[in-house]
């Protein structure tokens, strides 16, 4: 058996040792304030989620109307093309050559900055077509 002074230690060992008590407000203020990171944590989790599957969807509508536009650009552009390249013939088809240059070109001046620059070319292409050349 034990010596009797380690038995009266053992004891008063087991006497001290603290049981369930109530925990003190420090751990009480760990334990909620865990609780409440934890609720927070998963608010945003949820939240990112959701931001992410709007910004896919908007992200599929945006492309979805691009492809739309950039076709209906491209079909636009295909009969702008065949309307321009039948007149085009049609303006070629007859005449003399000035006078198919001259059709081909504008004579009225819109622009004064580009009336300047164009103004020889002008003039000569009607001296040209008055001279019947």
């Amino acid at each position: 058996s034990a010596p009797p002074a380690q038995a009266l230690t053992a004891a008063t060992e087991v006497a001290e040792a603290p049981g369930p008590a109530e925990p003190s407000p420090a751990e009480r203020w760990a334990l909620e304030n865990g609780a409440a990171l934890d609720r927070r944590r998963a608010d945003a989790a949820a939240q990112a989620a959701q931001m992410q599957a709007a910004a896919q969807a908007a992200i599929a509508q945006f492309h979805a109307e691009r492809d739309a536009d950039l076709q209906g650009r491209r079909d636009r552009n295909a009969g702008a093309e065949a309307e321009f390249c039948r007149q085009r013939d049609a303006l070629l088809a007859v005449g003399r050559a000035w006078e198919q240059v001259v059709s081909l070109i504008n004579l009225k001046g819109k622009d004064e900055k580009r009336h300047k620059r164009v103004e020889r070319m002008r003039h000569l292409l009607l001296q040209l077509k008055s001279e019947g050349k």
